[in-house]
């Protein structure tokens, strides 16, 4: 189940990247995101075995490019917190920071919103405040 929803993630994140076509039959796009975002966050809250299963998926790879669009930014920033939070979390807080330093200097809100998940997930884990170190 895990693998079938990363590939509804890269269908919908390839729909946000390309943009808003205008075409009726991408109408439910925006639904769709919503209802995933919601299905994966769930799967991935307190199981480990689900969180490596969504980043041997590709789903964390497609989770952060999901965090560079600002539609989608608070629920993928979300999932980015379930997955550091959870066992194997070492590669997506540095993914998260390399995301955070190379993202251009004038786009502050996207460095606001990466800084405030690194800080809830350094407040809520002792074991990414470790990896953080």
């Amino acid at each position: 189940m895990v693998e079938a929803l990363v590939e509804l993630l890269k269908a919908y994140s390839a729909h946000l990247l390309a943009g808003d076509s205008g075409d009726d039959t991408k109408s439910f796009m925006p639904d769709l995101g919503k209802s995933l975002n919601a299905c994966v966050g769930e799967l991935l809250a307190g199981s480990n075995p689900n969180g490596a299963v969504f980043r041997e998926a590709g789903g964390a790879r497609v989770v952060m490019e999901l965090v560079k669009t600002e539609r989608s930014r608070q629920a993928a920033l979300a999932l980015v917190q379930q997955l550091i939070l959870g066992s194997g979390g070492e590669d997506d807080m540095t993914a998260l920071l390399e995301l955070l330093h190379s993202t251009p200097k004038a786009n502050v809100e996207l460095k606001n919103d990466i800084l405030q998940t690194v800080a809830t997930c350094l407040r809520e884990s002792h074991r990414a405040r470790a990896v953080f170190r």
